[in-house]
């Protein structure tokens, strides 16, 4: 299992930022990553 800086990392090298981690249950963690948005 990744850990929540992992998580973000490979999020981040796929062009995906880390919006959300929740434990669903004990040891399963659950990331929520999004494209980033532009702000103009």
């Amino acid at each position: 299992m990744y850990n929540r800086q992992q998580r973000e990392q490979l999020g981040t090298s796929a062009g995906l930022s880390a919006i959300a981690h929740h434990y669903l249950l004990p040891g399963i963690l659950l990331t929520i990553l999004a494209t980033p948005t532009e702000r103009s």
